[in-house]
């Protein structure tokens, strides 16, 4: 029990190194609170275009929610594709790890980190929402 615990905080650390050593804070900033901004205020925009103002709600909590997305199915997914795609996936297999310790503590930073995103988003429409009244 106490190697699966270890080895699943030593796979969130590798991978929290993993996701945020690429990139730049500005690379960061532009690709975790700019893009799902725009994205949201877009589909937002697009919602009233196409169906008035009166399910904007609808529109910009559904977008809030769907930023999960961006994190959960690309980051969880992106994690073990890079796995197959650098030959390391078969080793990783065939280690005698723990291996639900080992992806879910891949795949908690990418949760952790599309909480955040999500939170954002609600902070976003909050913000819209008051200055609309």
């Amino acid at each position: 029990m106490t190697t699966s615990i270890r080895l699943f905080f030593i796979s969130c650390l590798l991978q929290y190194k993993a996701l945020f050593t690429w990139a730049t804070p500005q690379a960061y900033v532009m690709s975790k609170i700019l893009v799902p901004i725009f994205q949201l205020i877009f589909f937002v925009q697009l919602g009233i275009f196409a169906a008035g103002r009166v399910n904007v709600a609808y529109f910009a909590v559904g977008n809030a929610l769907q930023l999960t997305a961006l994190n959960g199915v690309f980051g969880v997914i992106m994690t073990v594709g890079n796995e197959r795609s650098f030959g390391t996936l078969p080793l990783l297999l065939a280690s005698p790890a723990n291996r639900l310790a080992t992806f879910v503590g891949r795949a908690f930073m990418h949760v952790v980190d599309g909480i955040s995103s999500v939170i954002l988003g609600f902070v976003v429409v909050l913000a819209a929402y008051a200055l609309r009244r």
